[in-house]
């Protein structure tokens, strides 16, 4: 019977050996057991072609073969198979390639005798489990060298079993954990557990053939055989576990980032264990540590006494229509501060339909709420203020008029001489001066009704053609008496050959005579006023006021616009005034498509122009079309 058909051996004899001279290089524990039955000692060292002639003698040589290896064209494998006296059969796999040692891995197949037929099954079974696991499953010996290699582990470290099978187990390590897993290895050859598994161990690196480098973790196990110990890992690649881990980790700090920035934070509430939980931002609104305990009892305390009943009918209309539900309350604080928050959340059911938890959002809706209460109290106030001035013009305009008109009626009746001759001339001197203040006063009633008509857009342009130069005079004519009682002259600069204007002339009127009454009221005695009209480079007609007075300040300009502004000097009050002759000249020339604009400097004087666009000359071919959105604008006021 031939001394090779008991050995007994787990794994396959394993032998590892230079390929240029055929030396032995390493060889694993079943190889020594293999050298022990063929009468060798592992210091005799055989070649490869000498342990081949050994192994043969044992028996009779049945076959060879030599495959080519479909996944390495530069990998090559000799099979021999021989049959022994006693009937095992022993298969030799001769396995190298140019750039890697030769390996020789004999398989000892025991004779047939009545039940090996159950035991080649299970052995069978068992060379299938390892080449279907999930995992890399890989064995070392005594030596540390790796003498079981299964398909998964290929693919994990890409090396092929005939690269690795017998070589030592560093390979597969970074350099930098080889010396700490080898005295990991003694000292888990000495503890008294036999397996570490993957749950006990921390996380490991391994190192591929292309020297890359992955997280793993490992279970290994350790066993004795013929008076050594074999240790068996699996190995589980965790790049892919570790990628999906940080970016969950990425999610969870992001969703956190955006609940803390919306100020919306999520939660559970476990009906059946009454445990709420929920996002680090609902915590913050609540005002509690992170993770501290909450159940609905605590939930209600948090609640503001005057919610409570609100929240808990809502809860309870919740849970009888089976609907998500929303609505606001407030909650207070440790601390006493009182925040405003909105709740959203859905019911979920088991599969019997009864409510089991809920699922929610809560929003601190705190500085949304105050500023709606801002802005309620600001409506309130604007609607006050307009009340308040509508209440003013109809005072004044009620409580003006009536003596306006006793006034100008009677001193029309004076200075007409209609009931008789005023024998002292000094009467008719009064009579005209309070006709000429009348007509002030009634230019200051007129000047805030034309505001208040303008600010409801019911100012209506009665537009007709008529001459810039005639509008002009007239308006000098009327503010010389003024101007002189003054100590001003007013000069005229009139180019020749203007366009004539299609407008509201009185409008236009009163543009230039609140021009002018500005600047005989700014221009200290001795000063002058001009008048100015000319076309513009731009082809717009400019009607402007220069005057020689005490000028604006840069910062002060954009105010004068405004209505009701005055800008306060020793002359601001020479006359009296609503401050609405500016606003009312920008709001005029506006109708007219135009615009106002003032250049100032203080001593030097100011230039106010008004400035008319070529729409408005009545010659102009795009006077009927450009006008047209104008009078559109004015009536849509108009009927509003």
């Amino acid at each position: 019977m031939s001394k090779l058909s008991n050995l007994g051996l787990l794994t396959p004899p394993v032998f590892v050996f230079d390929q240029a001279s055929g030396a032995l290089l390493s060889l694993s524990a079943g190889g020594e057991t293999l050298l022990t039955a063929l009468g060798l000692a592992p210091d005799d060292r055989p070649s490869l072609s000498q342990l081949e002639q050994r192994i043969a003698a044992e028996g009779q040589l049945i076959g060879t073969s030599l495959p080519r290896l479909d996944n390495d064209e530069s990998m090559r494998e000799l099979r021999r198979t021989c049959l022994t006296p006693g009937g095992a059969t022993v298969s030799m796999v001769r396995m190298w390639s140019k750039s890697a040692e030769t390996v020789l891995v004999v398989d000892i197949a025991a004779p047939r005798h009545e039940g090996a037929s159950e035991v080649d099954v299970l052995r069978h079974r068992f060379a299938d489990l390892l080449d279907t696991a999930g995992d890399a499953i890989l064995s070392i010996d005594a030596e540390q060298n790796i003498v079981l290699f299964n398909r998964q582990a290929e693919a994990l470290f890409g090396f092929s079993v005939a690269e690795i099978l017998g070589r030592p187990l560093s390979v597969l390590l970074p350099h930098d954990m080889r010396e700490r897993h080898k005295e990991h290895v003694s000292t888990f050859r000495n503890e008294r557990p036999r397996s570490r598994l993957m749950s006990q161990r921390t996380e490991i690196r391994g190192l591929r053939k292309d020297g890359s480098s992955f997280p793993a973790e490992a279970s290994i196990a350790k066993f004795e055989f013929g008076g050594s110990f074999v240790y068996t890992a699996v190995v589980r690649d965790l790049s892919e576990r570790n990628k999906a881990l940080d970016y969950l980790r990425w999610s969870e700090q992001n969703l956190a980032r955006a609940q803390r920035i919306a100020r919306i934070g999520s939660w559970h509430w476990n009906l059946r264990a009454d445990i709420i939980t929920g996002s680090t931002e609902t915590y913050r609104i609540f005002g509690l540590p992170e993770g501290a305990p909450l159940d609905y009892g605590l939930f209600q305390q948090l609640v503001h006494p005057d919610d409570r009943l609100l929240v808990t009918a809502r809860f309870r209309k919740a849970f009888e229509a089976g609907e998500s539900c929303g609505f606001g309350h407030r909650i207070v604080l440790e601390s006493g501060a009182t925040r405003h928050v909105h709740l959203e959340m859905e019911i979920e059911r088991d599969e019997l339909g009864i409510a089991v938890g809920t699922t929610g959002t809560i929003q601190d809706v705190t500085s949304l709420r105050q500023i709606e209460i801002e802005l309620k109290h600001a409506k309130e106030e604007a609607e006050a203020a307009n009340r308040a001035k509508s209440e003013f013009l109809a005072n004044v305009s009620h409580e003006l008029r009536t003596p306006l008109n006793a006034i100008l009626g009677f001193s029309e009746i004076m200075s007409s001489d209609i009931l008789g001759t005023l024998d002292v001339e000094r009467y008719r001197e009064y009579a005209r001066d309070i006709h000429r203040s009348g007509e002030h006063l009634l230019e200051v009633v007129n000047d805030v009704l034309d505001l208040a008509r303008i600010e409801a857009g019911r100012t209506i342009l009665h537009e007709a053609a008529f001459t810039p130069e005639d509008m002009a005079q007239d308006c000098a004519h009327l503010m010389e008496g003024r101007a002189a009682a003054a100590g001003l002259r007013i000069e005229m600069d009139i180019v020749e050959g203007l366009p004539r204007l299609y407008g509201d002339e009185r409008l236009c009127k009163q543009v230039l005579i609140n021009l002018l009454s500005n600047a005989i009221k700014f221009t200290p005695s001795g000063g002058l006023v001009r008048i100015g009209l000319a076309v513009s480079p731009s082809n717009e007609l400019c009607l402007s006021v220069t005057d020689s007075g005490i000028g604006i300040a840069a910062d002060d300009i954009p105010k004068l616009m405004k209505p009701f502004v005055q800008i306060e000097s020793h002359l601001s009050r020479r006359f009296q005034g609503t401050g609405l002759g500016l606003s009312l000249c920008s709001e005029f020339m506006r109708l007219h498509g135009g615009a106002l604009s003032i250049e100032s400097k203080l001593g030097r004087g100011t230039v106010v122009t008004a400035r008319f666009p070529a729409a408005r000359f009545e010659n102009s071919d795009a006077n009927v079309t450009a006008l047209e959105p104008l009078r559109a604008v004015s009536h849509e006021r108009a009927a509003s």
